[in-house]
């Protein structure tokens, strides 16, 4: 069975550093996360509308193949991510992203 969790959708090709910022970003705000490996070839918003489709809390990241990222909800239109950060994804913007997204699950204010 399924966990509640933030689902984070990544090309396998993802610098590990960034992949630990967004995790430690999302733990910080106090959610769960999961991490799911994709073999490359999709854009990150469908990445994040397909892993918010799956996901309990209905909230997901997806990373692309060219770094660029993008967070979901499962209640806005595919296509229309609630937050983007284009490519390459730093450590930094990488924990931002993070938090943002648990934000969105917690309800409270986005850290811009």
């Amino acid at each position: 069975m399924k966990r509640p969790a933030i689902e984070i959708h990544h090309a396998r090709s993802m610098d590990p550093e960034v992949l630990r910022q967004l995790a430690a970003g999302i733990e910080e705000e106090g959610a769960p996360h999961e991490m799911a490996v994709h073999d490359g070839g999709t854009d990150a918003g469908t990445l994040a509308a397909r892993g918010a489709r799956s996901s309990m809390l209905l909230v997901a990241i997806g990373i692309a193949d060219d770094g660029s990222c993008a967070v979901a909800h499962d209640s806005f239109p595919p296509g229309r991510p609630v937050l983007v950060e284009p490519g390459p994804l730093t450590p930094e913007a990488a924990r931002r992203v993070g938090q943002n997204a648990a934000r969105i699950v917690t309800q409270i204010p986005l850290s811009l």
